[in-house]
């Protein structure tokens, strides 16, 4: 009898089993699943976008800062800080109630529909916040205004997550107060 974990990849599906128990004997094998996680790496992605106006009503109502990643699809440094950065963030879901995240591809030719709702071509926007680079992340409100300084590119993964974590902070105290402004100060006499 075999006990373990095991993942399966399956026509793109990720299946994740827990306590996979084999038995086997003369007559047949038995495979018995404790759990099943079914969902298709596409579907964790970070959502590419191409309509900032719309994010930018979904940001301004959640008074959330708006994390935009432009890359590009031959870009290893993109895929780096995607899959080792940007997709555990988004996926543990610690980061829902602080900043939205966003995927801008900047070799794609396709067109986007900026904060102010002028339609523009991916290179047109990228070059508006003079992104040469990629990858670069942003963190901008829902005017698109630049909340704190942009990171070009990746080095180490410990250090870059320090500075995105540091970026997000200042980003979302800008557009809500740091959090000691909405700590009410009990005392007792």
């Amino acid at each position: 009898m075999y006990r373990g974990i095991f993942i399966l990849l399956l026509n793109g599906f990720v299946i994740f089993t827990v306590g996979v128990t084999f038995a086997s004997d003369d007559k047949y094998d038995e495979l018995v699943v404790g759990a099943v996680y079914n969902e298709t790496a596409q579907q964790r992605a970070i959502p590419t976008i191409n309509d900032l106006f719309a994010e930018a009503v979904a940001a301004k109502k959640s008074r959330l800062p708006l994390l935009i990643m432009f890359a590009a699809d031959d870009c290893g440094y993109c895929e780096k800080l995607e899959a080792e950065i940007l997709k555990p963030m988004y996926i543990s879901g610690e980061y829902q109630e602080k900043v939205i995240m966003r995927r801008v591809m900047i070799d794609n030719f396709e067109s986007v529909r900026d904060f102010k709702g002028a339609q523009l071509e991916t290179f047109e926007f990228a070059n508006k916040y003079r992104v040469t680079v990629t990858p670069t992340v942003l963190l901008v409100d829902s005017d698109g205004k630049m909340l704190a300084p942009k990171l070009i590119g990746i080095n180490t993964v410990e250090f870059y997550s320090a500075y995105l974590d540091d970026a997000i902070d200042v980003s979302y105290e800008k557009l809500n107060g740091s959090a000691s402004n909405y700590q009410q100060v009990t005392t007792s006499n």
